[in-house]
């Protein structure tokens, strides 16, 4: 589910959301990979983008994500 959701403070047009899947049994906790990520809006939230694998951001599985704009 979503995890982080930021507005840029110089533009709020641009927001940032951060999803993460987990799945909790009463044995086992099973989370990141598919339906984990980030995604970027420039229009106020009506279209949105993925950008996790984006140049500059770490590779691999996909875990929880905190999202901070400055």
């Amino acid at each position: 589910g979503a995890i982080d959701l930021v507005m840029d403070p110089g533009n709020p047009r641009v927001l940032f959301a951060s999803f993460w899947r987990v799945r909790r049994t009463p044995y086992s906790l099973e989370s990141g990979g598919e339906g984990s990520g980030l995604w970027k809006s420039t229009d106020g939230g009506d279209t949105w983008k993925e950008i996790t694998r984006n140049p500059g951001l770490p590779g691999g599985t996909v875990g929880i994500i905190g999202v901070t704009v400055s």
